[in-house]
């Protein structure tokens, strides 16, 4: 993968992306945790065709489309950066909701709910 060869060429032996794992592992763990019974069951659930997501899994394709990946991290319930090992995944539920909430805004609306969250930080290091 692209990701795994920038890693190796970039001689660096800790770098940002040494806790890096393969996206294969991370969608059958994720499936399996989420109560997905198969490989098929994840694809039906995802809008995926079943082959698209087996030929992927089985390494027969090196990668999918982006479009794949967020139906995926979508249906899974993890961001796409979570799924493809880019950043660790984050399992804690309020900050996942959060997530969802802050993906369904618009530009301002999101700006107002990060200056609220920030007011709110603010005045509890006041009170401390």
């Amino acid at each position: 993968m692209i990701l795994q060869r920038i890693i190796a060429a970039s001689g660096v032996a800790n770098n940002a992306f040494m806790h890096h794992r393969d996206p294969r592992d991370i969608i059958r763990e994720l499936r399996a945790k989420r109560g997905f019974t198969s490989d098929r069951a994840l694809a039906i659930a995802a809008g995926l065709p079943q082959p698209t997501l087996s030929r992927y899994l089985s390494g027969k394709a090196e990668t999918m489309e982006l479009a794949s990946f967020q139906a995926l991290a979508r249906t899974l319930e993890v961001t796409v950066s979570e799924l493809t090992g880019e950043v660790p995944i984050d399992e804690r539920p309020d900050v996942r909701r959060l997530s969802a909430i802050y993906d369904e805004l618009d530009e301002s609306a999101r700006a107002a709910l990060l200056a609220a969250a920030a007011a709110m930080a603010s005045s509890k290091a006041g009170r401390n």
